[in-house]
């Protein structure tokens, strides 16, 4: 478990959601599946959006050209909380049929999840493992 500061943004325009990424890598689903890159310059069609780099997470819930928007970081503002790390894929595999299966260059990666302590917890993705300074 690891301190971090967590800053909720509430709800953003896409542009605006463009803005807090920046070139961060991304990850999301959409009409061709599960993909992997820069921001989208449309919001995707499903639920989420995670970026990440080595010091900061980014976690959009998607909604219409939108989303709400939530950053987990070693050293930005926001709130002091817990966060514990936990091997696993931003999508499950198996159990979630919403989107196409994940191709397996996806499956075979390791990826980490950043999961938020508290009444409602929240979970930030990134892909390899955690930075060595975050875990």
């Amino acid at each position: 478990m690891m301190r971090m500061r967590l800053a909720g943004l509430g709800r953003c325009s896409w542009a605006e959601v463009h803005d807090v990424v920046g070139q961060q890598e991304c990850a999301w689903a959409d009409l061709d599946g599960f993909q992997i890159g820069t921001i989208p310059l449309v919001a995707p069609p499903y639920s989420h959006l995670w970026s990440w780099s080595v010091t900061r997470w980014v976690r959009v819930r998607v909604d219409g050209q939108g989303g709400v928007v939530g950053v987990l970081s070693l050293d930005g503002h926001g709130e002091d909380v817990a966060v514990q790390f936990e091997r696993g894929h931003p999508w499950r595999p198996v159990e979630d049929q919403r989107i196409a299966p994940l191709p397996d260059a996806v499956l075979e990666q390791p990826w980490t999840l950043l999961v938020v302590s508290g009444l409602r917890p929240v979970t930030f993705a990134h892909r390899g493992q955690p930075p060595a300074e975050a875990g």
